[in-house]
């Protein structure tokens, strides 16, 4: 049973951070309009949060683990670079509005 709601869970973060990653592109794209370095700028640090959040959900939550167990030196990672790539979004929708 652990095994599947590990695999669960690592498909789940892997769905959250591609989503948010393709929010970034879609934003970037549209800033593009607006100002091109902002844009390339998002889109620069957006791939590189998600980059290292997708490597944050490999070591968390490998495909398989000879204890069974999760690490628990990751903990608050994942969650924060989620919710950094969720400020970005953020932050390039300011600009937007206010360019």
């Amino acid at each position: 049973m652990t095994g599947t709601q590990t695999e669960r869970t690592r498909l789940a973060w892997t769905r959250s951070v591609l989503s948010m990653l393709g929010v970034v592109v879609v934003e970037a794209r549209v800033l593009l309009a607006v100002d091109g370095v902002v844009a390339l700028l998002v889109l620069a640090v957006g791939v590189l949060i998600a980059a290292a959040a997708l490597a944050g959900v490999a070591r968390r939550h490998p495909r398989r683990r000879p204890g069974g167990g999760l690490r628990r030196d990751l903990d608050g990672r994942l969650p924060a670079m989620v919710a950094a790539l969720a400020g970005l979004v953020g932050l390039g929708s300011l600009v937007l509005v206010l360019g």
